[in-house]
C-alpha cells in the first residue's frame, strides 16, 4: 500500500491515527508489541480486549460516514485484532 495518508483530509488523517493508536494498544496487551515505558512485551488481555471494542465502537458510530478506504482500513485491524485475539487468548487457555 502507498502512504496509508496520501490524499487524505486532515479528518480523515486523525480517525486512521486514532484507530493506529489504539491498534498499537491492543497489540501491546496481545504481548505482540513493546511497552515503550517498559520496554518489554507483556500479555494483558483486558487491555487487548478495550482497545478492540473501542476501534469497534468507533466503527459502529462513524461507519455511515466513513470513506471506502477508511472502512476498508478499520475493517482489516479489527479483523487482524480479533483473529489474534483468539489466537492469543487459546493458547494462555492451554498454558
Amino acid at each position: 500500500m502507498a502512504n496509508l495518508f496520501e490524499g487524505l483530509t486532515p479528518d480523515e488523517e486523525s480517525f486512521l491515527e486514532i484507530i493506529i493508536m489504539l491498534e498499537a494498544g491492543a497489540l501491546q496487551g496481545l504481548g505482540k508489541l513493546k511497552n515503550p515505558v517498559e520496554g518489554k512485551t507483556k500479555l494483558n488481555l483486558q487491555q487487548a480486549r478495550r482497545s478492540i471494542n473501542a476501534v469497534e465502537m468507533l466503527y459502529r458510530r462513524f461507519s455511515d460516514r466513513l470513506t471506502e478506504r477508511e472502512k476498508e482500513f478499520v475493517e482489516r485491524v479489527l479483523s487482524e485484532l480479533r483473529l489474534l485475539f483468539i489466537k492469543v487468548s487459546e493458547g494462555e487457555r492451554r498454558s
